[in-house]
This record gives C-alpha cells, sequence and structure tokens, in this order.
C-alpha cells in the first residue's frame, strides 16, 4: 500500500483453495466452471491483469482508466485473478498450428524489465513442446505471467495468467547459476492439467499437481537430458520420503483429511510425479502420451477423478490397470526391496531375489514390473520380471560370472531399496552403466573405499561429461585425495577454471579448499575465481581467498560489496561475521532489506554472528531490526527466524550477565569491591 519504500505498490488475488469468495461472489469448489468478465478501474499510471483478453481499455474523466478482461472459456473459480501495479510488460510470441501469433508477456517491476526474458523466454518453446507431446494444443488466448511481492505460495497457475512469488526475480548474470524453469513449466502445464481438466475434488488434487509435478521432469528430459532430469526427480522422491516420515503416510486420492490444505503435500506432488514415470514407463512412450490426450480431449473443460484417468489409459492400452492405480493412488506408502544375487558357475546360472521388506498390514504388496540389466563380458542383457510376492526368485543363465547385475535397470522404481552388490560390479557400475542414479549409488560405495579400482574409478568421474557427476564424485573423494593427491589436486585445479558449469567451478574451489587447505599455491586459482562470470563461483572464491590470507579476504569483501548477488553477498557476511568490525554494520542493514526467502534466512544467521562481536548499541540496532522482520516479514520461516533472533541475543545477554556478576562476586572475595 506504499506504507513500505522498498516495496513495490501492487494489488494480486490468491484463490486457491477456496478464497475467490473473499473478493466476488461465487461458489467455492473446484467442480464449478464458469465463464468470466471483469472491469478494473484504476488510476492511469497502472498496470492491469485478469484472465483471458483484454476487450478493451476505457479512459475516464477523473485520470482514471478502466480494463475490461473477458475469459470465455469455462474455467473454476479458485483460477480467477487480478493483479494491478506498476509493471512492466515485456511481449513475446508463440505461434500456434494455424499459423497465429498467440501473445505470451511478462509482468515485472521496471527494475528487472531487462531481466524478463532471461527470467521467462524459453516460455513458448514450453508451449510448444508440452502441446506436440500432448497432441493438445494450449487451449487459452493468451499466456501472461506476473512476479509479485509477499506472495503466500510459490506460484498459482490461474488460468492465462500465472502469478509467481518474487523469488522469481534475477538478473541474466545470477540466472548464469541456475534459474527457476522448473516453477515456469510447473505453472505451464497446470493450463491442461488443472485450467482445462480440474480435479473434481480436492480429495483428487493429484490429477493437477501430480502431472505439473511431472512436467518438470519432461521438461529437463527435453530441453537438457535425462541425467538432468533423473538428477531433479531423485530430488523429488526424496521430497516425498521426507514428507511422509514428517507427516505420515495417506493414500493418493483421500477422503479423510482434516483439513483441504492437507492435501498439498509430498504425495500429491512429489509421489504423484513418481507414479506417472512409473506408469509412462510400464505403457511406454506411445500409450502413455495417447492416453493423456484422451483424458484431455474427453474431459476438457470438465472435472475428473482418478478412474478418468484410469479409464483413458484401459481405452489406450487395452490392459485392466486397476492393479497399478490401486497400489499407488489409492493406497498409501511404498515399497521396500532388498537385492541379492548369486552366480553359479557351474551350472552358469544367474539367481536373483528379491524381497519385499513393507510392513503389509499397513502397505500393499505390490505387483512390479522390473527390467534388470546383466552384463556379461563388456555387453548388457535385459531381462523383464514381474515382483509379485514377498520373496521373488529368478534364474538367468549368464556364460560367465556378470560384470554387473543392475535391477531396476531404468531407474523408475518409487522404492527404498538395499542392494547387496560387490564393489567389483559397483566400480564397473560407476564406469559403464549411463544413467544418473547408476553413477549415484555407484558413487556412494566406491567413495568409501580405499580399493584401487574405486579410487581410479572416482578420479575417472570428475571426467564425466554430466556436471552433477563431477559434484557427487566430489562430495566423495576423501580416499582418492587420501591415496593420490597430486593427481586429484591437479584435477580440480582444472575444474575450477575450465569446467563449462558454474556448479562444478564453485564445487571443485570449495573441494580444493578443505582438502588442501594450507596449499598457499592455490590462491592464484582462487583468485582468478574472483572474475568468474558466475556469481557463485566469484562468492566461493571469496571465501576460499580468505581462508589462505585473512586480510586479502577482508579487503576483497569490502570492495565487493556493491556485487547485487545473495551468493556474493552470503560470503561476505560470513568473512564480515569473522572478521569484520564496527564499520562494517552499514553493509548488513542495507542488505537485509534487499533479500528474500533462503537467502534472507542465511544472511541473518551470519548477522547475528557479526553483531554480537559488537558493542550493545550495536546490539540495540539488531534487536531492531529482528522486531521489524517479526513484525513485518510476510515468509513464515523468515519470520521465525526474527523470533529465534531475538531468543538468542535474550540468551547473550543472560549469559553476559551472569559472568558479570561472577566477576562482581569474585572481586569481592579478593576485596577488590571498591574497584
Amino acid at each position: 500500500d506504499g506504507a513500505d519504500k522498498n516495496k513495490h505498490m501492487e494489488i494480486w488475488t490468491q484463490g486457491e483453495t477456496e478464497a475467490s469468495s473473499a473478493w466476488f461472489p461465487t461458489i467455492d469448489s473446484p467442480n464449478e466452471k464458469t465463464t468470466e468478465e471483469i472491469y478494473i478501474t484504476v488510476k492511469n499510471k497502472y498496470t492491469t491483469l485478469s484472465n483471458g483478453l483484454l476487450v478493451e481499455s476505457t479512459p475516464n474523466e477523473n485520470g482514471t482508466r478502466t480494463d475490461y478482461w473477458r475469459m470465455d472459456k469455462p474455467h473454476s473459480p479458485y483460477l480467477f485473478m487480478m493483479a494491478v501495479g506498476e509493471f512492466a510488460v515485456v511481449r513475446d510470441t508463440w505461434k500456434k498450428q494455424d499459423g497465429s501469433g498467440m501473445e505470451v508477456s511478462y509482468y515485472v517491476e521496471k527494475k528487472f524489465e531487462p531481466h524478463a526474458r532471461a527470467i521467462f523466454g524459453k516460455t513458448p518453446k514450453m508451449i510448444e513442446h508440452f502441446s506436440e507431446l500432448l497432441g493438445v494444443e494450449y487451449p487459452w488466448a493468451k499466456y501472461s505471467q506476473v512476479v509479485v511481492r509477499d506472495y503466500v505460495s510459490g506460484a498459482m497457475e490461474n488460468t492465462s495468467a500465472t502469478i509467481h512469488g518474487e523469488f522469481l526475480y534475477q538478473t541474466q548474470r545470477e540466472i548464469i547459476d541456475g534459474g527457476n524453469e522448473s516453477i515456469i513449466a510447473h505453472e505451464l502445464f497446470h493450463h491442461w492439467f488443472g485450467d482445462l481438466v480440474t480435479c473434481e475434488s480436492w480429495s483428487n488434487l493429484p490429477l493437477n499437481e501430480s502431472f505439473a509435478n511431472y512436467s518438470q521432469f519432461l521438461w529437463d528430459d527435453f530441453e537438457y537430458g535425462r541425467m538432468e532430469a533423473d538428477m531433479n526427480a531423485y530430488g523429488e522422491m526424496e521430497g516425498y520420503f521426507m514428507s511422509a516420515e514428517q507427516g505420515g503416510h495417506v493414500d493418493m486420492i483421500r477422503f479423510d483429511y482434516k483439513s483441504k490444505e492437507d492435501m498439498f503435500d509430498g504425495h500429491s506432488y512429489n509421489k504423484g510425479g513418481r507414479i506417472l514415470n512409473m506408469l509412462r514407463s510400464y505403457v511406454g512412450d506411445d500409450a502413455f502420451f495417447a492416453s493423456l490426450k484422451l483424458y484431455l480431449t474427453e474431459n476438457a473443460h470438465k472435472n475428473a477423478e482418478i478412474h478418468d484417468l484410469r479409464l483413458a489409459f484401459e481405452e489406450t492400452t487395452g490392459e485392466d490397470l486397476n492393479w497399478f492405480f490401486n497400489q499407488w493412488f489409492l493406497s498409501s506408502g511404498h515399497p521396500v526391496l532388498k537385492y541379492e544375487q548369486e552366480y553359479n558357475a557351474e551350472t552358469k546360472k544367474l539367481t536373483v531375489s528379491i524381497t519385499q521388506q513393507q510392513d503389509t498390514e499397513k502397505w500393499p504388496l505390490y505387483k512390479l514390473p522390473i527390467y534388470i540389466d546383466i552384463y556379461v563380458g563388456g555387453k548388457p542383457r535385459r531381462e523383464m520380471v514381474w515382483v509379485e510376492n514377498v520373496e521373488n526368485t529368478f534364474e538367468f543363465s549368464a556364460s560367465s560370472q556378470p560384470n554387473l547385475v543392475n535391477i531396476d535397470a531404468k531407474k523408475v522404481l518409487l522404492a527404498k531399496k538395499t542392494d547387496k552388490k560387490s564393489l567389483e560390479q559397483s566400480v564397473y557400475q560407476l564406469n559403464y552403466a549411463g544413467l544418473w542414479l547408476d553413477k549415484k549409488e555407484a558413487i556412494d560405495k566406491c567413495g568409501k573405499s580405499s580399493d584401487p579400482a574405486a579410487i581410479e574409478a572416482m578420479i575417472n568421474a570428475l571426467s564425466q561429461p554430466f556436471w552433477n557427476v563431477k559434484t557427487m564424485a566430489m562430495n566423495n573423494i576423501q580416499k582418492a585425495v587420501q591415496a593420490k593427491p597430486e593427481v586429484v589436486k591437479n584435477k580440480l585445479k582444472t575444474l575450477s577454471t575450465e569446467d563449462n558449469n558454474p556448479k562444478v567451478r564453485a564445487k571443485a574451489i570449495k573441494t580444493l579448499m578443505k582438502y588442501f587447505s594450507n596449499d598457499k599455491s592455490l590462491i592464484s586459482i582462487y583468485e582468478t575465481g574472483l572474475k568468474d562470470s558466475s556469481y557463485r563461483v566469484m562468492g566461493t572464491a571469496l571465501t576460499a581467498v580468505t581462508s589462505i590470507d585473512p586480510e586479502r579476504g577482508l579487503i576483497m569483501a569490502r570492495s565487493m560489496e556493491g556485487v547485487e548477488s545473495a551468493s556474493v553477498n552470503n560470503a561476505i557476511a560470513a568473512i564480515y561475521a569473522e572478521k569484520g568490525d564496527l564499520k562494517e554494520h552499514a553493509f548488513f542493514l542495507k542488505t537485509i532489506s534487499e533479500l528474500n526467502g533462503m537467502n534472507k534466512l542465511g544472511f541473518l544467521q551470519k548477522y547475528n554472528e557479526f553483531v554480537l562481536r559488537m558493542p550493545n548499541e550495536e546490539i540495540d540496532k539488531a534487536i531492531a531490526v529482528y522486531k521489524n522482520i517479526v513484525e513485518t516479514e510476510s515468509i513464515w520461516f523468515v519470520k521465525l527466524s526474527g523470533y529465534n533472533l531475538l531468543a538468542s541475543v535474550q540468551n547473550f545477554y543472560s549469559k553476559r550477565a551472569m559472568e558479570i556478576s561472577t566477576e562482581i562476586e569474585s572481586a569481592r572475595a579478593d576485596g577488590k569491591s571498591e574497584q
């Protein structure tokens, strides 16, 4: 409302789950569908955005303007939106199948207008890819995206007008270290799954969110390759495991929730995306996307429940898929598997055992199609088996001891697993198996071994093509450093300056700093990093320079205060927390007001370390900062940190008071009470 001069004045709305009735009369339910018209009257300086198309904009005599927006296709009330502010509008175009152009636009604060295409510029390419993949052309009249402040959610797929939180704001240079394409893809994919076909009830929310989650895999695979897609998908699976451990296991489709908001969890999102990937793996790409096309066309501008999705797949494949949907969508839990293998050289038979160890009193006994790759003489052979019992044993012919028996060779299973394979097989897997999870599993095992073959494989992993394999190897490189320090150091030096990926360059510097902390010859490598195009590399290099030459690091930190980068700011804050003096306080106070989200959270921790070394009057300034965070911060975890930091200051003063009291008592005992 203008009270905070550091914030952009704006209006935005949020409808999901049932909040649209707070600003217009409606039946607030996902199974309502209606067209929409809205007239918004604003001062001329403001830009408006809503669903559908801007039909007309009429000047009024009092210096205001009335914008008329119309959505002529039915959608659910929770997807209605309005945004108002002094936004810059950067316009793009997507070419439809009929050759006509559709507007794609990005609404940002004017400060970020030069960076809007760097943030959102792949949107037309995403629209094209998803339209082709699904066989259903993007179904709305335009696609706009707007970034707002103090948003209550990450982002929201309002039909044809998505809202994003301010974390999406990045400069072109910051995006070198990674942007937010997965969020952009997620909200766009909702325009098919959620907006075009909407869940019939919040109980069926996975029909919206599981697909949006899976879109991130689809985009990563298309734009960056399977390695990138699998890496991020693994993180999603781990997110589900964590969510289930903290909040409990629940059915994907559930009607017994305490609050509809409970549906927005690691099941509806993370687990659902992994389930869809398993379904795709089982039926094959042609049937998977043909089924989705059927589902979308038959239910367009309508509502659906999970059985509508199953029926679309059954009509396409000709199979009864109740077994799949029952165990994954209508039950809770996941398989817990143990893999074992044994080779008999006399009979030339390989025996593979797969045991389901989950509690079948609570979770299903799963029916799992599993692919097994058997490498003999350096050549793989793929076998498919069905795991349906608690104990499952399979026998295969093998002319010699396999180099590797790779169970779940497609790496699509949502499961916890224990794989009892030899170190020799893990070394072979690291060197020759091709998928991201192959590499991760092998690195986790080889990195713990001092075996020469494992050491060699870990060093070789530093030269793998995919960037994350290199960073995983660096995370597990200790044994190799102990065995061949100079070889590893030279590899890391090369990676720190020559690798194409900034995450690899930054990780290489950090690893050099960790294992070769006393090597002053490395300072030239670190100083090269200070000139890197990546802020992530710059921040890491600054920390590294300081670790070798603290005074030089402090001087460099002071010279870099003007760099607008959270990575650099946090590196500077860490240096000042330990070595800064009173004049550095101004840097902290200025930067705190400019940061948001997780960046602000980490920065505040370093600020607290800094300020507790300062005189009392400086601590009083920090108390004012913390109180302001508690009173005005909209992001809950940052607000909570304000409370925690106030408590830490209180504890500091209490501890100091006790120390002074002890000193006084000691002085009295020594007869120095006058002093």
